[in-house]
């Protein structure tokens, strides 16, 4: 089966996460990024910082006048207590309030 095969597979999944995500299966990825960064230190030691931009990312979440004029409070906490929530296995709790405390 090819690649876009797979991609026409109808799925459903939670916002915030992917069907199709970085898995860790012992050949692509063979373990936790921090294992292999620590494994290869040769590799990463040469950067001090990895970044990346994604232009649009996530703008289809968001309705117009939210585009438009950014979120009322109770909605970016909504949607943020929902990405913990998907996000985090353990305590999404804290990781929430750690986020809205800064």
């Amino acid at each position: 089966m090819n690649y876009q095969d797979i991609l026409k597979i109808p799925t459903s999944f939670p916002q915030f996460s992917t069907p199709f995500g970085p898995i860790v299966d012992g050949h692509v990825i063979p373990n936790q990024p921090y294992k292999v960064m620590g494994q290869y230190t040769e590799h990463f030691s040469r950067y001090d910082l990895l970044f990346g931009v994604t232009e649009s990312e996530s703008y289809h979440t968001l309705g117009a006048l939210a585009l438009e004029e950014g979120l009322r409070e109770n909605e970016r906490d909504n949607l943020l207590r929902f990405y913990m929530q998907t996000r985090f296995d353990v305590r999404p709790d804290l990781a929430l309030a750690a986020t809205l405390k800064k």
